[in-house]
């Protein structure tokens, strides 16, 4: 053990037993969802989790075909972490990348027929866990307070995100 005291510790630097439990609880519930999904879809499709979120977002855009930047702040990964996923994706010829045609300043990704295919076999499978592992764990009406929930604290959070990356990023 260090040599901090722990007696020092003033009551307001500790998370209460009941704030300790949620949070641990929601971390603790995500991975092991997160976890499960990945599995199965690499066992059964060859596909990790952050590829199959890849696709989704590519098969849910209008044109098939998003700024890598848009993709990343999209999936709240690091644009660094997008770029690995998608050269991944275009070497199994699931996406491939282009250039901003007007102002050659961005990097598409656009999903291919085969990339297509691929979300469509893993889909069900995607969808099956998703409602095992999560929605039907779930009474009437927690759904929708679930959703307001997230809301409230996704949307600033994701806001300030996007501001301090953007911030980062003119810096560097």
């Amino acid at each position: 053990m260090s040599d901090v005291q722990i007696s020092t510790l003033s009551h307001k630097q500790l998370l209460s037993n009941e704030e300790r439990d949620a949070w641990v609880g929601l971390i603790q519930a995500y991975a092991g969802i997160v976890r499960s999904l990945d599995d199965e879809l690499r066992l059964l499709h060859g596909l990790p989790l952050t590829s199959f979120e890849v696709l989704a977002q590519l098969v849910l855009t209008p044109g098939h075909r998003l700024r890598m930047a848009e993709l990343a702040d999209l999936l709240v990964y690091t644009r660094s972490g997008v770029t690995r996923i998608v050269e991944r994706l275009e070497r199994d010829g699931y996406v491939k990348r282009c250039d901003a045609e007007h102002d050659g300043r961005g990097i598409y990704a656009v999903l291919t027929g085969r990339g297509f295919e691929a979300f469509e076999e893993a889909c069900a499978t995607h969808v099956d866990g998703l409602r095992r592992l999560f929605f039907t764990k779930l009474e009437a009406g927690e759904l929708e307070r679930l959703t307001d929930l997230w809301e409230r604290l996704g949307s600033h959070s994701c806001l300030e995100r996007e501001q301090r990356l953007r911030s980062v990023e003119r810096d560097a």
